[in-house]
């Protein structure tokens, strides 16, 4: 899943908002020169196993260049059914950095609401889906006895 956004700037002090905002959430800086700072997170084994779209395997490069910032984020969806609320985190969080940089607007308690609705919202999703193979299982699990005692 691939994510671009680019804005205009008024602020000298995008590098250092920058930094913050990715590592106040959990994002380690992997470079930085000049003009692009890299974040990564995540794991393909994380990808299998978390709930948190967030810990995903991802790869966020900010440019910054004049008065333009440019982010191009590549998410990997391994191991996951990517679902509408999940992309939807991923729009707010990177909408969120935006404001941060435009207006200075702290949003990590934002984000956190989004991550914990996200959670709660992909493990209910899981539990419907083992509901619905365990009546399946247990239907085609009757349907066989009932054959098997029928031909015996």
């Amino acid at each position: 899943m691939d994510y671009s956004i680019k804005f205009e700037i008024n602020s000298n002090n995008t590098i250092l908002k920058t930094k913050k905002y990715f590592i106040e959430n959990k994002f380690k800086l992997q470079s930085e020169d000049e003009n692009e700072i890299v974040f990564t997170r995540g794991s393909a084994i994380i990808n299998r196993i978390t709930f948190n779209p967030l810990s995903w395997k991802s790869n966020i490069k900010v440019g910054v260049k004049g008065t333009t910032v440019h982010l191009q984020a590549d998410i990997s969806t391994t191991g996951q059914t990517v679902t509408e609320h999940e992309v939807k985190l991923w729009e707010d969080f990177f909408e969120n950095y935006k404001k941060t940089i435009i207006q200075g607007v702290d949003v990590n308690s934002d984000n956190k609401k989004a991550i914990h609705n996200t959670k709660l919202k992909s493990f209910n999703l899981l539990l419907k889906l083992i509901g619905i193979a365990a009546v399946v299982g247990l239907i085609i699990g009757i349907i066989k006895s009932v054959i098997i005692l029928k031909f015996k």
